[in-house]
């Protein structure tokens, strides 16, 4: 058996409160509680105000959110107008594009393509790329002249007298009826350096009729000529 000698016996601990403090102590409501009627209903206050705190914290956010301005939306008539500013700029362009890959020929250009101008013979004469041309009776008989007034150039004598003047794709046409009772059409070509010569047929004769001729006339790709007693012959011109 195990001796024990006077040094095992247990010290007393220092509790001076000099050295360790005093303790402190609870007071009234503090420490456990013991779950009661009381104290029951009391936590449930409690836990409904906080309920209500937080519903009344969600109201606030609710009010918030319906206060902020709804995003503002174009009028439907701003929007058509937008849409048919774009169609329009769109034709626009498709327009410019178009003028300048086909581009319309000028006033003269298409009056010399027209091919279906015709004057009498007295009349004011027809104006071709940018020169006027008619018909006069001159010193030596009927003449085809470019320009008007003292500053007109012969450009044909003619040997008869003429019916009228057409112009057919950049081509002057003369009827005319000559003093031996026929007829003949001279042709001048709307060129510098360009000489007069007699209307030829499918044979490469010239054309050549009976008759007086008392007008004529172009019809799409042909001269119709009219005599006296009103028969009518059509020429060829391509």
């Amino acid at each position: 058996m195990s001796t024990s000698s006077p040094d095992d016996a247990p010290r007393p601990i220092n509790v001076d409160p000099a050295v360790t403090g005093s303790f402190s102590t609870i007071r009234d409501g503090q420490g456990a509680v013991v779950t009661t009627r009381e104290t029951a209903s009391a936590a449930a206050g409690a836990a409904r105000e906080a309920m209500g705190s937080s519903e009344a914290v969600r109201a606030g956010v609710r009010r918030r959110k319906a206060a902020r301005p709804a995003p503002t939306r174009a009028p439907r008539g701003v929007i058509a107008g937008i849409i048919v500013a774009v169609i329009v700029v769109i034709g626009l362009a498709t327009c410019t594009v178009r003028s300048i890959v086909d581009p319309t020929p000028s006033g003269d250009e298409a009056q010399a393509a027209a091919a279906q101008t015709s004057v009498g013979a007295n009349d004011d004469g027809i104006s071709v790329a940018g020169s006027s041309y008619s018909t006069r009776q001159g010193d030596s008989g009927w003449e085809l002249v470019k320009g008007e007034g003292d500053d007109a150039t012969v450009v044909a004598q003619l040997s008869g007298s003429p019916v009228a003047l057409c112009l057919h794709e950049g081509t002057l046409f003369v009827p005319e009826n000559l003093s031996d009772g026929t007829w003949d059409v001279i042709c001048y070509v709307v060129a510098d350096g360009s000489t007069p010569a007699q209307l030829l047929n499918g044979d490469g004769q010239p054309v050549v009729g009976s008759g007086e001729l008392s007008a004529a006339e172009l019809d799409g790709d042909s001269l119709v000529v009219t005599d006296a007693s009103g028969a009518q012959t059509r020429l060829a011109l391509s």
